[in-house]
């Protein structure tokens, strides 16, 4: 159903173009509709513990900021507190 509107095409098209040297410019992240129903609690436990790591995220930075140092600041401050995996 979601992928019947305007906004999940535009959507897919933005994840393509800026993701187009790894797998996320091909898929949409979540999954299928049909798919994501038949996960269980476990499933989303593991699935949450094998991929979502600082390591392996990309961080988006979008606004009117200063300074490159300031924007580092920021993100320090925020995630430093997170632990590696």
């Amino acid at each position: 159903q979601m992928m019947n509107t305007i906004d999940y095409r535009v959507d897919v098209q933005l994840l393509t173009y800026l993701h187009e040297e790894n797998a996320l410019g091909c898929r949409f992240p979540i999954g299928l509709e049909e798919q994501i129903k038949q996960w269980t609690r476990e499933d989303l436990i593991e699935f949450h513990d094998k991929w979502y790591f600082p390591a392996n995220a990309t961080l988006y930075v979008v606004g009117d900021f200063s300074s490159t140092e300031e924007v580092e600041r920021l993100i320090e401050e925020k995630f430093s507190d997170i632990p590696p995996k």
